[in-house]
């Protein structure tokens, strides 16, 4: 198994169903007006792409069976952290903006 087997899932749970669920929140409570829904689409956005790319990263230095330096796999699972970190940066957001537009 490698990183490149992840990628699809990664994709469709937070790309899709996360968007779908923002989609009903705008529809439901236009949680779109809230001051904090640009940050949210900001942070989880830049997460999404940067966790995605370091899947991708990742995955092909697997299956090419390439041999990485400690610091390039230390670097790769950094980024790939970070784009974590934004993407829960997000999603708190998101839920601060719905219980914004909600109260």
């Amino acid at each position: 198994r490698t990183a490149l087997g992840f990628v699809h899932t990664h994709l469709f749970m937070l790309g899709m169903l996360m968007f779908l669920a923002v989609a009903f929140a705008i529809k439901l409570f236009s949680v779109d007006k809230s001051k904090r829904y640009k940050a949210f689409m900001w942070s989880y956005n830049a997460g999404l792409v940067l966790t995605v790319i370091m899947l991708l990263v990742r995955g092909w230095f697997q299956v090419t069976q390439t041999a990485l330096t400690r610091s390039l796999n230390v670097m790769i699972s950094g980024l790939a952290g970070m784009g974590h970190i934004f993407l829960g940066i997000g999603i708190i957001l998101f839920f601060l903006a719905l219980k914004e537009r909600t109260e």
